[in-house]
């Protein structure tokens, strides 16, 4: 599930490996997207995922960090973790 403790515990820990792997943030999606579905992301893709870290981050009343790890980034990774995509093979 989404908001088990495991969950949230691996989406933690993923987000702080990314955010140690480079400065951009088209980076850090692009790194998220080859280690969570094993391809390169896709520009249309980029884009959304980019919009959707701007809106978390500007959200009133979300922290600023977590565990070294922007919370935004913390959010992206237990989305991509819980997508049809992680979970079946096409």
């Amino acid at each position: 599930r989404m908001s088990s403790a495991f969950m949230k515990q691996e989406a933690a820990a993923l987000a702080r490996r990314v955010s140690g792997e480079g400065d951009d943030g088209n980076a850090r999606v692009d790194r998220l997207c080859q280690l969570i579905y094993g391809r390169l992301v896709q520009d249309v893709e980029r884009n959304e995922i980019m919009a959707f870290l701007k809106q978390y981050r500007d959200a009133a009343g979300t922290p600023q960090a977590s565990e070294t790890a922007p919370v935004e980034y913390v959010a992206l990774c237990r989305t991509l973790l819980t997508s049809n995509e992680f979970f079946f093979i096409d």
